[in-house]
C-alpha cells in the first residue's frame, strides 16, 4: 500500500508540474506588449516563479494593489468553506438518494433518479440563480447574495454561505446519486453470486455481507472526476451569489489582464484538484487491492 501511495503521489507531482508549466507558458505569451521569451528565459522564469510560490511569494497584483498571496488568501477564506459545505451537502444528499434508488426497484427510486437527472442537466449558474431568487428575493429566508466578512460576524459569514453551499451541493448530489445508484444496484444483483449458493442467504443478507464492499469499491473508483466538477461549480456559484471567492477573483484578474494574480490563483486551483484526485485514488486503492496490483 505504501508503494502504491508513493507511485500515485509521484504521478500527481509530475502532473502538477506539467500543468503549472503549461499555465506559466501560456500566460507569459499572453502578456500585453512583452517581448516573446525564449526557451531559456521560460525555464528560468518558471523555476523562479515556482520557487517563490512554494514560500508564498506570488508577486504583486496590479488589479488589487496588494500582494497576490494576500488577495488569494482572502478569497480562499470564502471559497474553502463554500466547497467543504457544498461537498458535505452533496455527499449526504447524493449518497442517501443513490442508496435509496439503487437498493430496491420502486416508484420512489425511479422518481429520485429522474429528479437527479433533471438537476444534473441544469447549468449550475442557473440553479444557483433560481435558489437566490426563490429563497433570497422571494421568501427572504437568506440573503440573495453578497458576503459578510468573517471578522465582522462569523455567524453572518456562515449564513452567507448556506444558500450558495446548497446550490453547489445540489449540483454535486445529482451525478453522485447516479454513481451510487448504479454501484448499489450492481452490487445487489451480484451479491448472491458472491455469497455462493451453498450459504443459503437472502438477497438482503447477501448484500449486507458481501455487496456493500463491492458497491463502495465502485463508488470510490468514480469519485475523482467529481472533484473537478465541484471546483468548477463553486466558481459558477460564486458568480451567481456575488461571493468574493477565488473563482470570482480569477475572473476579475483575467478581465484586468493581471497575469500575476491569475497565475497564482490558477496554481492554487490546480494544486487542490490534483491533490484531491490523488488522495481519492489512493483511498480507492486502499479499499480495493486489485487497483494496487494493476497500477503502474
Amino acid at each position: 500500500m505504501i508503494g502504491f501511495a508513493g507511485r500515485r503521489l509521484a504521478r500527481a507531482l509530475v502532473l502538477l508540474v506539467v500543468a503549472l508549466a503549461v499555465v506559466f507558458i501560456v500566460l507569459e505569451f499572453a502578456r500585453a506588449g512583452a517581448p516573446r521569451p525564449d526557451a531559456t528565459d521560460l525555464g528560468l522564469g518558471f523555476a523562479g516563479w515556482l520557487g517563490g510560490a512554494v514560500i508564498g511569494n506570488f508577486g504583486v497584483s496590479s488589479s488589487q494593489g496588494m500582494s497576490a498571496g494576500n488577495a488569494i488568501a482572502g478569497a480562499l477564506a470564502v471559497s474553502a468553506p463554500l466547497v467543504l459545505l457544498g461537498a458535505a451537502i452533496g455527499g449526504l444528499l447524493g449518497g442517501a438518494c443513490g442508496v435509496a434508488a439503487g437498493y430496491r426497484a420502486s416508484i420512489g427510486g425511479r422518481v429520485v433518479t429522474v429528479l437527479a437527472q433533471l438537476v444534473e442537466i441544469v447549468p449550475t449558474f442557473w440553479l444557483a440563480s433560481m435558489l437566490s431568487l426563490t429563497f433570497g428575493l422571494g421568501l427572504h429566508w437568506f440573503a440573495p447574495g453578497g458576503f459578510v466578512p468573517w471578522a465582522e460576524s462569523p455567524l453572518g459569514a456562515t449564513l452567507s454561505l448556506v444558500l450558495p453551499a446548497l446550490a453547489l451541493g445540489l449540483a454535486v448530489a445529482a451525478p453522485l446519486t447516479r454513481i451510487v445508484r448504479d454501484a448499489v444496484a450492481r452490487a445487489r444483483a451480484e451479491s448472491p453470486r458472491l455469497a455462493g449458493a451453498a450459504r443459503r442467504l437472502s438477497a438482503d443478507e447477501a448484500f449486507h455481507r458481501y455487496g456493500r464492499r463491492r458497491a463502495l469499491i465502485d463508488i470510490a473508483k468514480r469519485l475523482a472526476p467529481l472533484v473537478a466538477a465541484l471546483i468548477a461549480g463553486s466558481i459558477m456559484v460564486e458568480m451567481a451569489f456575488s461571493l468574493p471567492g477565488l473563482g470570482r477573483l480569477l475572473i476579475t484578474a483575467a478581465l484586468a489582464r493581471d497575469v500575476v494574480l491569475l497565475r497564482g490563483g490558477l496554481l492554487v486551483l490546480i494544486v487542490v484538484v490534483v491533490v484531491l484526485q490523488a488522495v481519492l485514488r489512493i483511498i480507492a486503492g486502499w479499499i480495493d487491492p486489485r487497483i494496487r496490483r494493476t497500477a503502474v
